[in-house]
């Protein structure tokens, strides 16, 4: 596995150049979920390297036969900052900060957040699940 993320991350380092090929490393969708989730509840714990979870299944075992399994991002863990009230910029973090980069990657955390955004409260509108906290939450 560390060979296997030792070549993700030079493919990471690559992005802008036609050679990267990070795609065929990762799910690309799972880190884009996992950046979106992190952005929601403020999860800033995505700056430490080690509180990044990640697994990757067996190769022809937990993926059709003859093909390699992607690593994944998640679940998460370790946060004990969520929710709190700093500043970060979640874009910069660690792999995310590469992965912003691709404009494909972009593309998918702009396709997920709409669809997550429509279907947050059922309507297609953020601001009413704003309105129907109840008050006994709010500080």
């Amino acid at each position: 596995i560390r060979n296997y993320i030792n070549e993700m991350e030079k493919e990471l380092s690559k992005i802008g150049t036609a050679e990267s090929r990070y795609d065929e490393y990762i799910d690309v969708e799972s880190f884009a979920d996992y950046w979106m989730a992190s952005e929601v509840i403020y999860n800033h714990e995505i700056y430490k390297p080690r509180s990044l979870y990640m697994f990757k299944g067996r190769d022809g075992v937990d993926s059709p036969k003859g093909t390699v399994c992607k690593l994944k991002a998640g679940p998460f863990w370790d946060q004990e900052m969520i929710f709190t009230n700093h500043w970060w910029n979640n874009k910069d973090a660690h792999y995310f900060g590469s992965l912003f980069k691709d404009r494909a990657f972009r593309d998918v955390v702009m396709k997920n957040w709409l669809l997550f955004r429509k279907n947050l409260d059922g309507t297609g509108c953020f601001p009413n699940v704003i309105d129907n906290i109840n008050p006994i939450f709010i500080i």
